[in-house]
This record gives C-alpha cells, sequence and structure tokens, in this order.
C-alpha cells in the first residue's frame, strides 16, 4: 500500500512539472508575440501589432501587458470603442491598472465623453493623488469646460508632486494655464520658479519677458532679453524684444542698435523693422522711418 501511495505521488509530482513547464512554455509564447507586435508598431503597422496581441492574450487570457499594448494601439488607430472596449478587459483583471483608467479616459475624451473621462482621469487620482499625468488631464478637461477653480487646484496638486524627474514641466504647464486665462502676475511666478530651477532655460525667460512687457514692466522685460543675448548672441528675437524695451523706456539710441542686431541676424523679422521705424520717428529721421515702417507693413507688422 505504501508503494502505491509513493507511485502515486511521483504520478502527481510528474504531471504537475509537466503542466508547469507548459505553462512557461505559454508564457514565453505570448511574450514573443507582444514582442513582435512591439517591433510591428515601430513601423507603424499598429493593426498588424494588434493582431499579434489577440494571439498573446489567446494563449494567456490574463497578460495584463498585452491587453495595455492592444488599447494603445487601437487608440493610436482611432478606434477608440474597440480601445475601450480592450481597457475595460485589463480593468476587469486588475481594478487597480492605473494606466488602463488613464487611457481609457484620454479615448472618452477623443469621443467628447467628458463625464466618462473625468471619472477615469478621477479615479486614477484617488488611487494614487500624486499621479502626474493624471492630475494634468483632469484639470484640462475642467478648463475646456469652464471649472477654473478645479482646473488650478489639480495644476496646484501637479506642481506640489514631489520627485518628480522634470519639476519645471509642472510649472510650464500652470503658467500656461495662467497666461490662457490673464492671470499673468502668477504665470510670472511660475517662469521665475522654473528659472531659479534652470537658470538658463531660455523659454522661461523669453516668456517671462513678454509677460513682464504685456503687464508694463520694460526693465525687468529688458533685463530677461539681456540674458537671452548671452545665452544666444545669434538670438534675433531676443534683441528685437530688447530693441522694443529700449523703445518704451525712450532709449532711442539703444533700440536703434538692437533692432540693427535683429534684422542683420534675420532680415525679414518684421517687429525689428517696425520698433526701428519707430525709433528713427522719435529721433526726427522721417526718410529712414518711412523706409523701415513700409518694410514692416510689408511683412506684416504695423
Amino acid at each position: 500500500m505504501a508503494k502505491i501511495s509513493k507511485h502515486l505521488t511521483l504520478l502527481i509530482l510528474l504531471a504537475a512539472s509537466t503542466n508547469f513547464a507548459l505553462a512557461a512554455d505559454d508564457q514565453n509564447k505570448a511574450m514573443m508575440l507582444l514582442s513582435t507586435a512591439e517591433k510591428m508598431k515601430r513601423k507603424d503597422r499598429q493593426q498588424e501589432a494588434v493582431a499579434f496581441c489577440d494571439q498573446a492574450i489567446k494563449i494567456d487570457p490574463k497578460y495584463k501587458d498585452a491587453y495595455l499594448a492592444k488599447g494603445l494601439y487601437l487608440m493610436e488607430l482611432g478606434k477608440y470603442k474597440e480601445s475601450i472596449a480592450t481597457f475595460n478587459k485589463l480593468i476587469a483583471l486588475d481594478k487597480d491598472f492605473a494606466q488602463a483608467y488613464l487611457h481609457r479616459g484620454q479615448c472618452y475624451v477623443n469621443l467628447k465623453e467628458t463625464t466618462r473621462a473625468l471619472s477615469d482621469f478621477s479615479d486614477v487620482i484617488n488611487r494614487n493623488p500624486a499621479h502626474r499625468q493624471g492630475l494634468h488631464n483632469r484639470a484640462t478637461i475642467y478648463e475646456d469646460i469652464g471649472q477654473l477653480d478645479k482646473a488650478e487646484k489639480d495644476l496646484n496638486a501637479l506642481v506640489a508632486v514631489k520627485g518628480a524627474a522634470r519639476p519645471s514641466s509642472a510649472y510650464h504647464i500652470r503658467a500656461g494655464f495662467y497666461v490662457r486665462h490673464g492671470y499673468f502676475d502668477k504665470a510670472i511666478i511660475d517662469y521665475t520658479n522654473i528659472i531659479k530651477l534652470k537658470p538658463t532655460s531660455d523659454q522661461a525667460y523669453n516668456q517671462r519677458a513678454e509677460l513682464y512687457l504685456r503687464t508694463r514692466q520694460p526693465a525687468l522685460a529688458l533685463a530677461d532679453y539681456t540674458h537671452l543675448t548671452k545665452f544666444n548672441p545669434r538670438d534675433e528675437a531676443a534683441y528685437a524684444g530688447r530693441a522694443k524695451c529700449q523703445l518704451i523706456i525712450k532709449r532711442y539710441d539703444l533700440a536703434l542698435l538692437d533692432a540693427d542686431k535683429a534684422i542683420a541676424l534675420d532680415p525679414d523679422n518684421g517687429a525689428a523693422y517696425l520698433v526701428r521705424a519707430k525709433a528713427h520717428s522719435a529721433l526726427s529721421h522721417k526718410d529712414q522711418a518711412e523706409k523701415d515702417l513700409k518694410k514692416a507693413k510689408e511683412l506684416g507688422f504695423q
């Protein structure tokens, strides 16, 4: 009896090891199929990529990465409803899979189903209040539907996320929101924070300079444009911007010098011609002013 029991135990162990080997083999096949799908995607053959994902899922119906990849490929093909169905299956497998909610929410955005998109992005944030993409996406929807207080709240949370790989990008996003809605002083603060994080950020200096001009602070704008010319001595837009500042504070000779530099770097810089025309006019250089004004108008500036 003991020998029979040992024999049965050996058979059971052998069967279990065989099933394990088969399962491992299937898993490897599914992984190879997903790898092939990724190669198809890189060749812009998304429909074939979807087919390989389907094969991987058929072998391993719980292969979450295959569902995720398939959903993304369907999104790229513009098949948002099919993509949503795929993400639904992924969520059924793992209700805490944040990327599934995030991408399904984007599908709903593309289908203009705002309420469902908000729900999905909120699910992402509820699971992880520091989820940067979730906060950004929900803020974008709130802004689009005119709920600016809620949008700003999400953007504030985005900026507050600790340990972000690129913290300056959150300030850029919020600053853009402030500019779009006329909160220039707040935007200036955000661009100043970016400059503190990245002292050579020409984009932040340029955008802050423009806002200083819009808020009638030409001396501060001039300082930012001067920084830009130091970063890049061939930045014709910076010279044109500084020329405008010089014009506003009535340093007409300096305005002419900067406008000359901008035009030398870019003979089609209409803004520089317009500034130079006004500087010449202020200095009673009538002929030069008329000539530059004519050129500025030809380039669409007046």
